[in-house]
């Protein structure tokens, strides 16, 4: 069945007039009603919405006015919430679909549960089929973050008793549940340890770079010897190994030697499945 796009919801609709009036276009009601096929009244209850949150936004003779430019963090924040939903809808329905083309079983529940548990820091219960050997363990956790990876879902979270961070596929969970109780912000010290990354790329493929990139934080530096450099702090898991690889024979790994292990044991456990 083709996906059908919903109607514009209300707070997507007032942040998008508030940034038209911002723009300088010359907005009336009778226009917007068509546009966004709703009521003068739900315009009208738009506009006192957006005076409530602090923006001065009139509606005079059907001509909406905004009478005075707001400040740029209250900006920021709105700005947020709408470019999350706009931007990353698409993207994320389509990684989905790739979930629903695998037939996950109750990935749908899973999903919802797991990221209402991240976004009111409430604690987690599931049942997890480990990847190595598919070993069924239940597993009560702290939930940190979830986060799409290519086409897998990953919550990370830190297991009851311990203080490291760990990733659980979801798509090896088999049940979840919420819990009432609650727990406050992890400490910093309850990540990863990390590393100095230091990897080199061809100058050619700067653009890629910030295309691909997927560190919070990193250094590029030009070097005179006609290559870049990419240094940047992160724990050395699967997820930065598979980064590296993907980049196939555009990158040389300077260091940590831990890293160059790390990529050296996935690849070596690739070829002893697969003969060529």
């Amino acid at each position: 069945m083709k996906y059908m796009a919903p109607p514009v919801p209300e707070n997507l609709r007032q942040i998008e007039i508030l940034a038209r009036l911002l723009n300088g276009e010359r907005l009336n009601l009778l226009d917007l009603e068509l546009e966004y096929d709703v009521s003068r009244v739900t315009l009208n209850r738009d506009l006192a919405f957006l005076r409530l949150q602090g923006f001065s936004v009139y509606s005079r003779k059907l001509r909406v006015l905004l009478t005075e430019t707001p400040g740029p963090a209250k900006l920021t924040e709105i700005l947020a919430e709408y470019l999350v939903f706009r931007l990353n809808r698409k993207l994320v329905i389509e990684n989905l679909r790739a979930v629903e083309a695998a037939n996950f079983p109750n990935f749908f529940q899973i999903a919802t549960l797991c990221a209402k548990a991240v976004d009111e820091k409430k604690i987690l219960k599931f049942r997890y089929a480990r990847i190595n050997d598919g070993v069924e363990n239940d597993y009560t956790v702290r939930p940190v973050e979830l986060k799409q990876n290519d086409f897998n879902w990953i919550l990370y979270a830190v297991k009851e008793g311990e203080v490291i961070q760990k990733e659980f596929y979801l798509s090896r969970m088999k049940t979840v549940s919420v819990l009432e109780t609650g727990f406050q912000e992890l400490e910093k010290q309850t990540t990863e340890h990390k590393y100095l990354i230091e990897v080199r790329f061809p100058e050619s493929h700067r653009n890629s770079i910030y295309s691909k990139i997927r560190f919070p934080e990193f250094k590029l530096e030009d070097r005179p010897e006609g290559f870049i450099t990419l240094t940047t702090e992160a724990p050395i898991n699967r997820t930065l190994a598979t980064w590296c690889l993907k980049w196939e024979d555009k990158i040389q790994v300077i260091g940590p030697p831990e890293l160059k292990t790390k990529i050296k044991e996935m690849v070596d456990a690739f070829f002893r499945a697969n003969k060529f």
